[in-house]
């Protein structure tokens, strides 16, 4: 077996010099071959391979390249020759057509820009020049390029619009674009130092689809191009993509100018089974794979190497990874890229089709077909090719994890003090949460201060699970008055605290949770002062604060479900002292959440519970803003929610005090309605619930005082109904309980029905 660097040094002895002494049988075999080469035939690798079966091996691995080094020195040479030749000079005109600039060279012939004068339009005119047309090879290939190109009509391929021959001087015209090919655009781009960012990425994706579905539409048409490369494809000014140059292009059908085993196309361009000759449509991909990648990094495939020095590259390397050269390459774009450049063309895509449409998921944003190769994969790939190098990195490997052990005891003792660092920060948010609990307002218990259990308590329904306190007798406090208003010095230490807490901590991703916590908390408190400038840039700090953890971590449901709570206002104070529209807008918001959140969970009584408090209070801000219909849907829908909970959590009174609540709320609306009959039947089964709650109350602590201002609500409501059967006996159950709180109870103190601002007059013709 003859290894890459053997092969390199036989390609540039046998492309360099003659030898002299024979030391191998295989050189007799390679000189003559190379002879062959140099006077200007095009000898068959399977020829040779079926004279001299024994050098086989060595014959398909070595004369390829020996065959492209004569055809690199042949073409210097031509150019050279075209250079110093006067007699190379083009006439003026050319049929109809009259030359008026060169606009480039290549393998294959000269292109000018002319004038068409029977139509007065400028063409590109391809052109053989004299000394090509000694090469009859190169001349079919110049008919052949002209009959593959007239046989496609694709938006993105440069059509044909005349042949013809001058004075022996075969030609032929095509679509002048008014452009410039991709290979100077990108020597512009590395002389100016063109800063690159998302326009440029989306410009050369854009690039790519264009390319891809024209080489698409040539494959169907059975057409290989051959030889993609930056200066083929052309850009005009609309950033409309030309392929061009079909001079080395293969048809279906015909036979091929070029024999098994000839190395056709741009070497840095190449796929490496084209060294071999080789090629079929995911040799185009690759091809044009390689262009995207010269311009995504500004760097020529490979680096700038001598040929033989690329020859070897382009058989046993890859380039450097794109985001090596420039990290701020997309991964997406760079994954696209190395999947169309696989050295194994298994591994390609399989049509320009589906590499057209990776690109455009890139360009839409949407998730790319192409799979990167995970770690093992590639690491299996690389030792197949670099055996030596794989095992000494095994041996290095060995090291390496002795290394690690050895390293394994200060991680553990750094583990375990950070432990106690968190153990010693959690102990200190629990002291400090629990001196709030003691100075904060009792009425500011949130929208869950008596949330349903998930799961049913232990012990049966004899053993009900605890509540928090209720609500003190006499409604919330005023702003500034309450528990805190002896307690003004300590509250200013506790508010430093968790000034200093939250600020200490804005990097930490583990404690941003607490600290939003914390400065909700720090909110209720300035509100309790009745400093509301203060209270609203601690809500501020809190929603920002939610907002970016729900951004950073969007599948953690915690921080979205506390993220809602923050849109709707649980602080009773906020909540009463902010305008309708602005509740609507910070209630819609919180139920979106709340509302996935439940259908992620199947369920979750939490975010039930939540679903049915912010609609109720949906429907009293809709209510406020005279949008009455608006306001009898949420209430429904807020009703329906707390009857599954009711049904779930049979064991959760307070769900039943709510239930009959928003009942009697609803039907006070429907009474203003005109709704008679429907407001009736919510009455009904709100005052049952109520009788039902007020017979249990030494379960439910602290409900007395709801219940009496409930039943006198609803008394008032079956008077003015005419029901005065039901409005008695709902007075003497208010009585009864009357004489069970004492005097100081009546009605007038608990919340009732309504969620109207504290201070607010009734107006005759408002909501309950």
């Amino acid at each position: 077996m003859i290894d890459a660097e053997s092969t390199r040094q036989q390609v540039e002895t046998t492309s360099d010099c003659t030898a002299e002494v024979t030391c191998d049988p295989f050189d007799q075999v390679a000189e003559d071959f190379l002879e062959r080469c140099r006077r200007g035939e095009s000898p068959s690798i399977s020829e040779y391979e079926a004279r001299y079966p024994e050098h086989a091996e060595a014959i398909r691995k070595l004369l390829p390249s020996v065959a492209m080094m004569e055809q690199l020195k042949r073409r210097h040479r031509l150019l050279r020759e075209k250079e110093d030749d006067p007699a190379e000079a083009m006439p003026d005109r050319l049929g109809e057509f009259r030359l008026i600039r060169e606009l480039g060279r290549g393998g294959m012939g000269i292109v000018y820009e002319a004038l068409q004068e029977s139509l007065g339009r400028p063409v590109a005119l391809k052109v053989i020049p004299h000394h090509g047309l000694l090469d009859v090879k190169r001349r079919q290939r110049f008919q052949r390029e002209a009959q593959a190109v007239a046989q496609l009509h694709h938006t993105n391929i440069v059509p044909i619009f005349a042949v013809g021959e001058h004075d022996g001087l075969p030609y032929y015209a095509m679509q002048y674009i008014q452009g410039s090919g991709l290979d100077r655009l990108v020597e512009t781009w590395r002389a100016e130092a063109v800063p690159r960012g998302r326009d440029h990425w989306r410009f050369v994706a854009r690039v790519g689809v264009q390319a891809a579905e024209a080489l698409q539409y040539a494959h169907e048409q059975g057409i290989l191009h051959r030889d993609i490369k930056p200066a083929n494809l052309l850009v005009d000014e609309h950033e409309v993509v030309w392929i061009t140059d079909f001079g080395l292009a293969k048809l279906a059908g015909r036979e091929d100018l070029t024999q098994s085993g000839d190395v056709i196309g741009t070497l840095r361009y190449l796929a490496p089974e084209a060294l071999h000759g080789e090629t079929d449509h995911r040799s185009d991909i690759y091809s044009l794979g390689l262009t995207l990648y010269e311009l995504l990094t500004l760097h020529p495939p490979f680096g700038d190497l001598t040929p033989s020095e690329l020859l070897r590259c382009v058989t046993e390397e890859q380039p450097t990874r794109p985001r090596k050269l420039d990290f701020t390459i997309p991964l997406d774009l760079e994954t696209i890229v190395l999947k169309a450049t696989a050295r194994e063309p298994e591994h390609r895509y399989p049509t320009p089709g589906e590499l057209a449409d990776d690109l455009r998921a890139f360009l839409d944003d949407r998730p790319i077909r192409a799979r990167r190769a995970n770690p093992v994969e590639r690491l299996a790939r690389w030792c197949r090719r670099n055996q030596l190098v794989a095992a000494l990195a095994a041996a290095v490997v060995v090291w390496v994890l002795v290394a690690l052990v050895v390293g394994w005891v200060g991680y553990v003792s750094t583990t375990r003090a950070l432990e106690r660092s968190k153990a010693n920060v959690d102990l200190s948010l629990a002291v400090f949460d629990d001196l709030f609990k003691q100075l904060t307002d009792p009425w500011d218990l949130g929208p869950f201060g008596s949330e349903p259990p998930e799961v049913p308590p232990p012990g049966g329904a004899g053993k009900p699970p605890p509540r928090r306190p209720g609500p003190p007798q006499g409604g919330p406090p005023k702003p500034g008055e309450g528990p805190l208003g002896n307690n003004a010095a300590l509250l200013e230490t506790v508010l430093a605290f968790y000034d200093k807490f939250a600020a200490q901590n804005q990097t930490n991703a583990l404690l941003q949770g607490e600290a939003a916590r914390a400065h909700r908390k720090v909110a209720a408190l300035y509100r309790s002062l009745g400093r509301e400038a203060e209270a609203k840039d601690a809500h501020a700090r809190v929603t920002q604060t939610f907002e970016h953890l729900v951004a950073r971590n969007p599948n953690a449901p915690e921080y979205r479900y506390e993220l809602a709570r923050t849109y709707a206002l649980d602080d009773q104070h906020a909540a009463e002292s902010t305008p309708p529209a602005e509740m609507e807008q910070r209630l819609r918001r919180a139920l979106r959440l709340v509302q996935r959140l439940d259908e992620e969970s199947a369920g979750s009584r939490k975010y039930v519970a939540a679903l049915a408090r912010w609609k109720a209070q949906l429907g009293a801000a809709l209510q406020r803003l005279q949008r009455p219909d608006e306001a009898v849907s949420s209430y429904r829908e807020s009703i329906a929610h707390d009857e599954w909970l009711a049904e779930h959590a049979p064991d959760f009174t307070g769900v039943r005090w709510v239930l009959a609540r928003n009942r009697g709320a609803l039907a006070q609306l429907l009474l203003q309605l005109g709704r008679r009959d429907e407001a009736k039947a919510l009455l009904d089964r709100a005052a049952g619930e109520l009788e039902m709650l007020a017979a249990e109350e030494p379960r439910f602590p602290g409900a007395g005082p709801p219940f009496e201002e409930c039943l006198t609500r609803l008394t008032d409501a079956y008077t003015e109904l005419g029901e005065t059967g039901c409005a008695d006996a709902l007075r003497e159950r208010a009585a009864k309980l009357r004489s069970r709180h004492g005097p100081g109870f009546g009605p007038g103190r608990g919340r009732g029905f309504g969620h109207q601002h504290p201070g607010e007059p009734r107006r005759p013709d408002a909501g309950p």
